[in-house]
């Protein structure tokens, strides 16, 4: 008898533990499953607000750095181009391309040539004009002798910017290594973004190149050969314009870009103004991990680079919420759970007392039997 009982009363147990356990798992479950519907459905809201803009920065960025293949094209057909004639040729597309600061034409110019280009340059211009460089304490002076220079001979600017007519480019170190690169691939060449000095209105600049090779007069054809360069069409572009513009019309994303080619603590190109996001440290793609809200990336080629765009949801604090409600879930489940298996525990020790009750009613009941019986045999 006490056997059964007490296999009666693990069986409680059992079925208590078993309903606790069933009951944490479903929860899980379904907490895993509203959660990742969650992030899914702010991922795909992220996704629909942000992919036509996102395209349209792309449209953007190309259009402005092609227009240094028509300068190239125009100086390539074309001898004795003087200022007035290439300022009127770029003005319409810097007019109404976004994002276009200054457009030059670089000639490659020997020590040997030196001398007759800086008297053309007087000619065409007022002023006492040569190939110039500024030196490490920001003054310009005559450039140093080198084989060959890099001067710029003519320039168009919507801005103030760095750039003057007959800057000798490679004096800088950084910059002739991209000019170097730009040389021997052959291909439009795009710099990391930096920030303008604090002599021009602070913003995120990049710089690119399209070199540009001498033709066979015969065939018309490029000729291949670092010593046939003539020089190259030079752009200056202005970031922050090209972003603005593509997305300020609409208030419902923001976005972080980041230069893929770029070594870890440069890739951060710009981000959106939003107090959420100036509280978290995003300075490289590594970073995305920190991030406990939905985004969406959309990958942007500039030249021979590659920028990733990282959007989010404009308002991330209640992105942030409801990504964490399916844990509300969980929390009520388990306490539905627990209570369930609470109830069943208190149902198996009010089953024990009962048990323990009805025994001992049996054992009075056959004590007051046995009494019964005695008393009649003695009577």
């Amino acid at each position: 008898m006490r056997l059964l009982k007490l296999l009666s009363a693990n069986k409680y147990v059992f079925i208590s533990t078993f309903v606790l356990f069933l009951g944490l798992i479903m929860s899980l479950l379904g907490s895993k499953f509203l959660f990742d519907y969650t992030r899914e459905q702010q991922q795909l809201s992220i996704e629909r607000n942000a992919e036509a803009h996102s395209e349209q920065l792309q449209v953007s960025i190309t259009t402005a750095i092609n227009t240094l293949s028509s300068i190239s094209a125009f100086f390539q057909v074309h001898e004795n181009i003087n200022q007035d004639r290439f300022s009127r040729f770029v003005e319409s597309d810097a007019a109404i391309k976004t994002g276009i600061l200054a457009l030059a034409w670089v000639p490659r110019v020997t020590h040997e040539q030196r001398e007759q280009f800086e008297i053309d340059q007087n000619k065409n211009l007022r002023g006492y004009r040569s190939i110039t460089e500024v030196n490490g304490h920001g003054l310009i002076v005559p450039a140093q002798i080198r084989d060959v220079y890099f001067p710029i001979q003519n320039l168009f600017t919507n801005r103030d910017t760095e750039l003057f007519i007959g800057l000798n480019l490679t004096a800088n170190v950084s910059m002739r290594e991209n000019i170097d690169a730009a040389i021997m691939s052959g291909k439009l060449f795009a710099t990391q973004a930096r920030t303008s000095s604090p002599a021009t209105t602070e913003r995120k600049t990049f710089q690119a190149y399209f070199p540009v090779y001498e033709l066979d007069n015969e065939s018309g054809a490029e000729l291949n050969g670092k010593k046939n360069i003539m020089g190259f069409a030079m752009g200056l572009f202005d970031i922050d314009t090209l972003v603005e513009n593509t997305f300020e019309k609409t208030k419902s994303v923001n976005l972080i870009l980041f230069d893929v080619d770029s070594k870890k603590k440069n890739q951060l190109i710009c981000k959106s103004k939003n107090e959420y996001l100036d509280t978290m440290d995003l300075k490289n793609i590594h970073d995305l991990s920190k991030l406990t809200v939905p985004y969406w990336t959309h990958y942007y080629d500039v030249g021979n680079r590659s920028w990733l765009g990282v959007f989010l949801s404009d308002n991330l604090n209640e992105s942030e919420h409801k990504t964490w409600l399916p844990y509300a879930g969980l929390f009520l489940g388990l306490l539905i759970t627990s209570l369930l298996a609470i109830y069943l525990f208190i149902a198996m020790l009010r089953g024990q007392q009962i048990h323990k009750l009805e025994h001992q009613l049996d054992g009075s009941e056959l004590l007051l039997s046995s009494q019964r019986t005695a008393l009649n045999k003695q009577s």
